[in-house]
């Protein structure tokens, strides 16, 4: 009986959170076009995640590390492919951040 309550409790979660971020995504699909109508106009997107919007922030933690060895991310082929030079990135192209920054028309 407690494995089918836990069970039916994180399906119950997992629906619920599919929800949230669909109508997420739908309210920023249409009001994109509105805000920048008003004239809002952003320069940068801040994307709290885990390793699949990592851009690079490792890098700049370990900056003021006492190791004289660069990390290996800081150096070619990361970044070689789309960026064409090391971006400090664990990925060599573009991320699902940058390509919602791309879409949406409120960034300049």
């Amino acid at each position: 009986m407690a494995s089918s309550s836990s069970s039916s409790s994180s399906t119950f979660l997992f629906r619920n959170s599919c929800t949230y971020t669909f109508t997420y995504i739908l309210i920023l699909t249409f009001s994109a076009p509105a805000k920048h109508a008003l004239g809002y106009c952003y320069t940068s997107i801040i994307s709290f995640g885990d390793s699949l919007a990592d851009t690079g922030n490792l890098l700049r933690l370990l900056e003021n590390s006492s190791s004289d060895q660069p990390p290996p991310f800081s150096l070619p082929p990361y970044g070689k492919t789309y960026f064409h030079r090391p971006t400090g990135r664990f990925s060599d192209g573009r991320l699902v951040i940058d390509f919602i920054g791309k879409t949406q028309h409120y960034l300049c």
